[in-house]
C-alpha cells in the first residue's frame, strides 16, 4: 500500500499537474511531468507560451492579410495628410 501512495504523489500527481499547467501554454506538460516528476512540473511552470508553427498557407494568409491592412493605412495616412 505504502509503494502506491509514494507512485501517486511522486510519479502520477506530477503527470496530472504538468498537464493542467502546460495546456493553457500549448506545452506537453504531462510528458515533462512523466520524465522529469516534480522537476519536470517547474520546468513547464518557467516555460513561456509556445506558438504553433505556421503552414505555408496559413503564413501566405498572414502576410497577405498584412498587405491590406498596410495599404489602408497608408489610405489613411494619405487622406489625413491632404486634409
Amino acid at each position: 500500500m505504502e509503494f502506491f501512495l509514494f507512485a501517486l504523489v511522486f510519479w502520477i500527481a506530477p503527470i496530472a499537474v504538468g498537464h493542467k499547467i502546460g495546456a493553457p501554454k500549448n506545452r506537453q506538460g504531462w510528458l515533462w511531468g512523466l520524465l522529469l516528476g516534480w522537476i519536470g512540473v517547474i520546468i513547464v511552470a518557467c516555460l513561456s507560451e509556445s506558438h504553433p508553427q505556421l503552414t505555408d498557407k496559413q503564413r501566405e494568409v498572414a502576410e497577405l492579410e498584412a498587405e491590406v491592412k498596410l495599404a489602408e493605412l497608408r489610405k489613411r495616412q494619405s487622406a489625413i495628410s491632404q486634409s
